[in-house]
């Protein structure tokens, strides 16, 4: 019985508890009236948003051609699109912007900023409060726009290769499309015609590089080589200049020092002249300054062809046609000593020839020998070449110097022996020819004046040859090396002309 009656007060418990809620509820609940008499808060409309990406259109392939629209309208909206350099021939790789303005949202609260590139990158969508995200062949941005002003958003991208105009040209284009919270869209297709200059430079380099590497490495080997066309001695030596070379290495790491050999000559012009060329006939044409690899000459040279080759050899990037006429200058500007070395080389060839001019000027102003009184038959004294083998020897690149020979043969020798000279091929030829007449009996008429000043005549065209063979190894450094800063330049001033 106590059972039954503590249960049955636990479950009218749970039954006085039940109503007592019911109750509340209905006491607590407002009527109808009351609840329309009663200020309820504003709830805000939903904000309409931009489509997302994967409610934005399919992207489409880039029209063949179209024209670009400066002004794109949809509905009551209106937005201008800015670019600059749009239509001029812009290098590959080149970096550009398009501006989008709105100045009459038309009751878009926002709008959706869609850039495709053709070829290109599309880097960035930039402007206050805009959010982006990345879509198929560009960046889709939702653009929330001003109520009145002008909203703008800037699309930054990156101009590549791979597209072609209906001309064939390389081109790159950005399609601009507008598509606002109500509906609609407006598209916008901005293009530049494309010239990949650094590619182009970067392929000229190449073929200079191909062209040119052989020569920059061998070249400080080829100055040190010895001609076997010059002779071991003097055919013709001027007087008292003194033996072994003018330039000796010095000890340590200094440069080759060269000293100016002793000579009884007229004028220290002549003496000079004299002593360079003995220098090089006694170096068989090797260039001193070259023979040893801590000389101050051969480090500059070597120098500058390391760094030309390093800078053909340099991988292909945009930025290549960068700073070409800053490299060539510094490189002439602080070369001087090799620069001067090598106007010094033809000036002193040029002394030399000018000098031996002047000797054959004095020499033809003597008497020449009566017709009478010359022997009819050629003589053949020693050191006499033939025809047929003074043909075989290397040609001389001296015509100033055969030209001279043949002018002084006529006004020592015979008609007999003058044909003779006047066959050899080359200025060394002619020389090893007539010193063996000078020492026959072809030329026993000559007075004692006439053969001294024949004699010194001859020697300083002789001495305008070896400088010769020198001023040809200063011309091939400086083809190698100024000349490969010329081709450089020129490479640079065909290909990159780009607007960067």
């Amino acid at each position: 019985m106590t059972k039954t009656r503590t249960v049955l007060s636990r479950v009218g418990l749970v039954l006085l508890l039940l109503g007592t809620a019911s109750l509340d509820v209905s006491v607590l609940a407002p009527s109808a009236d009351a609840r329309s008499r009663t200020k309820q808060p504003a709830v805000a409309a939903p904000v309409p948003i931009s489509p997302a990406p994967s409610n934005l259109p399919l992207s489409e392939p880039f029209p063949t051609d179209t024209a670009p629209k400066p002004d794109l309208t949809i509905g009551n909206l209106h937005a201008a699109v800015a670019t600059s350099d749009s239509g001029t021939v812009l290098a590959v790789g080149s970096s550009g912007a398009i501006t989008v303005s709105v100045t009459d949202a038309g009751g878009n609260r926002s709008v959706t900023l869609l850039a495709e590139s053709e070829a290109g990158d599309i880097r960035a969508i930039s402007g206050r409060g805009v959010r982006t995200s990345k879509v198929r062949g560009g960046l889709a941005a939702d653009v929330p726009l001003l109520t009145s002003g002008t909203t703008t958003a800037t699309i930054e991208f990156v101009l590549k290769a791979g597209a072609r105009g209906p001309d064939g040209k390389a081109r790159d284009r950005v399609r601009v499309t507008l598509l606002p919270q109500k509906g609609g869209k407006d598209v916008s297709i901005v293009g530049w015609p494309l010239s990949d200059c650094a590619g182009d430079y970067y392929a000229e380099l190449q073929r200079i590089l191909l062209d040119r590497r052989p020569r920059m490495m061998s070249t400080l080997d080829a100055v040190v080589e010895t001609d076997s066309a010059l002779p071991s001695i003097w055919y013709f030596p001027p007087a008292k200049i003194t033996a072994g070379p003018a330039c000796k290495p010095r000890k340590g790491k200094k440069s080759v020092g060269c000293s100016t050999a002793k000579t009884d000559a007229s004028s220290n012009d002549e003496g000079l002249v004299l002593s360079t060329a003995d220098q090089i006939l006694h170096d068989k044409g090797a260039l001193a300054a070259y023979q040893h690899r801590g000389t101050a000459l051969r480090q500059v040279s070597y120098n500058l062809l390391s760094s030309l080759r390093t800078y053909m050899e340099q991988d292909r990037h945009p930025a290549l046609c960068s700073g070409v006429a800053d490299m060539v200058e510094y490189y002439t500007v602080h070369t001087p000593l090799l620069r001067n070395t090598i106007t010094e080389s033809r000036q002193m060839r040029i002394a030399a020839e000018t000098l031996a001019a002047a000797k054959i000027a004095e020499l033809m102003k003597t008497a020449a020998i009566p017709a009478a009184a010359q022997p009819q038959q050629a003589s053949n004294g020693s050191g006499l070449v033939s025809v047929a083998d003074a043909a075989e020897m290397p040609t001389a690149k001296n015509t100033m110097a055969v030209a001279q020979l043949d002018q002084m043969s006529k006004a020592i020798l015979r008609p007999s022996d003058t044909a003779l000279v006047a066959g050899d091929k080359d200025a060394l030829s002619k020389l090893q020819r007539l010193r063996g007449l000078m020492d026959s009996a072809a030329t026993a008429d000559l007075t004692s004046e006439r053969r001294t000043l024949a004699i010194a005549a001859l020697g300083m065209v002789e001495a305008s040859l070896y400088l010769d063979a020198a001023e040809q190894k200063y011309d091939w450094l400086d083809e190698t090396i100024y000349g490969t800063m010329s081709a450089i330049k020129d490479a640079h001033a065909k290909t990159c002309v780009c607007t960067q």
